[in-house]
């Protein structure tokens, strides 16, 4: 994979793109936003849903594990897509598949069909998401670590927005029209970054099918770390909600616990992967924001009531972590780059996807949610455990 210097030089001046570089900015942080609404909003809304189309836990669980599996299994074709129709093409298609599968979504009052079009939207989710880290690079090549914070924080913002209003949008009308709401939104998201990034040529690279570095015991430290990250992220999205509703929450204000955590992880998205480039080895602060994850869920166990201290403490702690997994690669040197990020994604998304689907199986062979939580527990320890030592390759 070429440097980014390099793919300065190749595509001409100001990065590949003509853009400024806050134009590029924008264009990134507005394709970020429609990437997780029609994912993290359906947490909230998961109550109404299983009363209204009469399915178990962990059969509902499914609507959120299918799209991380697709984010897997997008993360190669995405690359290879991106080669053949150029960068502007690629995202616009992938935000043009979050938007019309999740219009097609509230039509039929019917299980098989809501899941058909959750992996159509699964499928333009996992497309853009690894074509965002490919964007920075290719759009903001002098500016990466700053590219990475802000997208991330485009998509913490949109799934902090999304959880926020799902519950209210849905007591307007029903739980179809919260979802036809963020299908609206993502409509207009996607004539932004069309705006956004009119003026841009099609963005290319010779790059061929990254090689996944099977061998590099620090690959899949990566691919441990964002794992783990990503499952208790995804396991607390889509259960968090329904937990406090066993608990005797209304469903306005468990729902709102989803907004917290996510609104809590917007600033440290653009903050700690600015601040690691420039104190701690990234590593150590993988750590420290592995450690608060812990004592996050700790606290949801023992201390329940207390939900407004541990919720947005796991939401900083893991808004953190989204984006400072995301420079690992980086971390490396030029050798590899695009090998050990893209085996990353692919096997982080990968353990992730289960993690919805194993929780809510969980909570129906026990209960209740203290098992899926103690689940989540122990992932945040491997998870610190991981991140003991700097992923510092041999060559």
């Amino acid at each position: 994979m070429q440097r980014p210097a390099e793919l300065a030089s190749a595509l001409g001046p100001s990065g590949a793109s003509g853009l400024s570089p806050a134009r590029a900015l924008a264009a990134l942080f507005v394709a970020a936003l429609a990437l997780r609404p029609q994912l993290v909003g359906l947490g909230p809304l998961l109550p109404a849903i299983q009363e209204d189309l009469g399915i178990p836990h962990g059969v509902a669980g499914l609507l959120t594990a299918l799209p991380v599996l697709c984010m897997a299994l997008f993360a190669l074709p995405a690359v290879r897509i991106a080669h053949r129709i150029g960068l502007r093409m690629a995202m616009t298609v992938a935000l043009a598949a979050v938007v019309v599968f999740g219009a097609l979504r509230p039509i039929v009052p019917s299980y098989p069909v809501v899941l058909l079009a959750t992996i159509g939207i699964g499928v333009g989710i996992g497309m853009g998401g690894a074509l965002l880290p490919r964007a920075t690079t290719l759009l903001v090549p002098s500016r990466v670590a700053i590219g990475t914070g802000l997208f991330s924080s485009g998509i913490q913002t949109g799934a902090t927005v999304a959880a926020g209003t799902a519950v209210p949008l849905a007591l307007i009308g029903d739980w179809r029209f919260a979802l036809w709401v963020f299908a609206a939104a993502g409509a207009l998201l996607l004539l932004a970054w069309l705006a956004a990034t009119g003026p841009v040529a099609d963005l290319t690279t010779d790059d061929v099918w990254p090689r996944f570095p099977w061998g590099s015991t620090v690959a899949w430290r990566m691919v441990g770390i964002f794992a783990l990250n990503s499952l208790v992220f995804y396991g607390l999205v889509t259960w968090l909600p329904s937990a406090y509703v066993d608990r005797g929450w209304s469903e306005v204000d468990a729902g709102r616990l989803v907004g917290i955590m996510n609104l809590a992880g917007i600033p440290v998205t653009l903050l700690i992967p600015w601040l690691s480039d420039r104190s701690f080895p990234r590593h150590r602060t993988v750590l420290a924001a592995g450690v608060a994850t812990v004592v996050a869920l700790a606290g949801m166990l023992s201390a329940p009531e207390l939900s407004l201290l541990w919720v947005p403490l796991a939401g900083a702690s893991l808004g953190a972590l989204f984006p400072l997994s995301m420079l690992l690669p980086n971390d490396i040197g030029p050798h590899d780059i695009a090998g050990h990020a893209a085996m990353m994604l692919t096997g982080g998304y990968a353990v992730a996807a289960i993690a919805p689907a194993l929780l809510g199986v969980a909570r129906d062979t026990t209960g209740g949610f203290a098992v899926p939580f103690w689940i989540l527990l122990l992932g945040g320890v491997v998870l610190c455990a991981l991140s003991l030592r700097e992923l510092r390759p041999r060559h």
